[in-house]
């Protein structure tokens, strides 16, 4: 989100290279710092708090607001991978962009009603789980 990108398409029989930009689909650029992590505590208390639905507020409330853009953005785009594994028919003809812009509602919709934080924490307990099974 801090910029263009360049992405290969293979959705269909032919590879489509071309470069989008979050910006055309009303995502703001943000500046690349603000997407930089920290030690693992830190990150896990910005990651939650980009996850958890809250408007973000105080000190880190633009580094929660780039965090939970960039998560939102690729979550759209790992929807729009998933349609096309499954060769889904009611997906669209759209560009890949496009793609992207219709999923990225879906992607904000789980990320302000809690249910990314909810699987979250649901993979974290089962991976403390297998931890602590471990011989």
């Amino acid at each position: 989100i801090a910029g263009p990108t360049r992405e290969w398409d293979v959705t269909g029989v032919d590879v489509v290279e071309s470069v989008i930009d979050v910006a055309e689909l009303g995502v703001p650029r943000t500046d690349p710092s603000l997407l930089r992590g920290g030690d693992p505590v830190r990150n896990a208390q910005l990651l939650r708090a980009a996850l958890d639905g809250s408007e973000p507020a105080g000190p880190d409330a633009s580094q929660i607001v780039a965090i939970r853009d960039a998560v939102a953005v690729n979550a759209a785009a790992a929807l729009v991978a998933y349609a096309a594994a499954l060769d889904d028919a009611t997906a669209t003809t759209a560009d890949l962009l496009g793609r992207i812009g219709e999923q990225l509602p879906r992607a904000r919709a789980a990320l302000a009603d809690g249910s990314a934080l909810a699987v979250l924490e649901r993979w974290a307990a089962v991976t403390r789980t297998l931890r602590d099974d471990r011989p």
